[in-house]
């Protein structure tokens, strides 16, 4: 089950090759690359990996009736798309991201108008679904009374509940929804887990909370677990050489599937970091966020 607040096309520049011998300079200038259009946004991506890795998943979100959205349904075919508001008067949330040697040098985003949408009534709406769920996913684009709806839900039905921040400025959202005591797992990247420990310290102890999984980039992520009364640090180098990444867009998503579907199907703890791994090493490999090499075989195989 992933409850979500959005998914949106990507607009993402790829430099080549070749282009990587000038220099990208705010200059006004053009450069040579590639643009490509593809399905993205956290939400879209957990849904995404978790359908093909086999977990019956419904994605709740929002999308306009516009010409983007009608792309994204389009590229979303295997998924089950029947949870969706479908809104006449707001585009579908897009981001458009500048990526050099696979890495996003930044990016510009048009996403509160239609995440505004997604109100605690819509989301409450949706409380059939979540009541049949074994986990929710949810992301940090949400608002605050939305997020705390959805949180609220999910904790009243007795769901595992995975909470992706999605941006460094959205962490503090989980705190003044005062909802992060009702998580199982939260996702943070780097920047986010630090400012995560702002609010907490890893030595703060939650009875529900039993998962943090920080990614550190080409680092690789940092797996903190509650054993007791402690959370124990476990670090896993990067599934790939970081020389051969052709891009870090949704590899870390996909890692957070990759863990839940292992834990859902009843994998062992270090079984779950290997499909993980698995998984995250197919979307670094790939210019889609999702590529359709993640199947149940990284169950499997494993």
């Amino acid at each position: 089950m992933w409850s979500g607040d959005k998914q949106f096309s990507k607009r993402q520049f790829y430099s080549t090759k070749y282009s990587l011998k000038c220099h990208l300079q705010d200059d006004g200038g053009s450069y040579p690359g590639i643009l490509r259009t593809r399905g993205g946004g956290v939400a879209r991506n957990h849904a995404d990996a978790l359908t093909r890795l086999g977990c019956e998943t419904k994605l709740i979100s929002a999308i306009g009736n516009d010409r983007y959205g009608e792309t994204l349904m389009s590229m979303c075919g295997h998924m089950d798309m029947s949870s969706i508001l479908r809104v006449d008067d707001v585009q579908t949330a897009t981001y458009l991201s500048v990526a050099l040697k696979g890495n996003v040098l930044y990016g510009v985003t048009a996403i509160e108008p239609i995440v505004a949408r997604l109100t605690s009534e819509v989301i409450t709406s949706k409380e059939e679904l979540i009541a049949e769920a074994d986990a929710v996913v949810v992301d940090g684009n949400l608002t605050r009374e939305a997020l705390k709806t959805a949180i609220a839900l999910a904790h009243h039905h007795q769901k595992f509940i995975w909470f992706d921040p999605a941006d460094q400025s959205k962490v503090e959202k989980l705190f003044a929804a005062k909802s992060f005591e009702l998580i199982d797992a939260i996702s943070p990247n780097a920047n986010e887990f630090d400012r995560l420990m702002g609010f907490q310290t890893a030595k703060d102890v939650h009875p529900l909370l039993s998962t943090i999984a920080e990614t550190r980039g080409p680092e690789g992520v940092t797996w903190w677990q509650r054993k007791g009364e402690q959370y124990v640090k476990t670090k896993r180098p990067s599934p790939i050489d970081p020389k051969s990444v052709v891009s870090v867009s949704g590899a870390g998503d996909c890692l957070n599937c990759g863990y839940l579907a292992a834990l859902l199907s009843g994998l062992s703890l270090e079984k779950c970091y290997k499909v993980a791994d698995a998984c995250a090493r197919l979307s670094l490999q790939s210019l889609e966020s999702v590529p359709d090499t993640i199947t149940p075989d990284c169950l499997d195989k494993i």
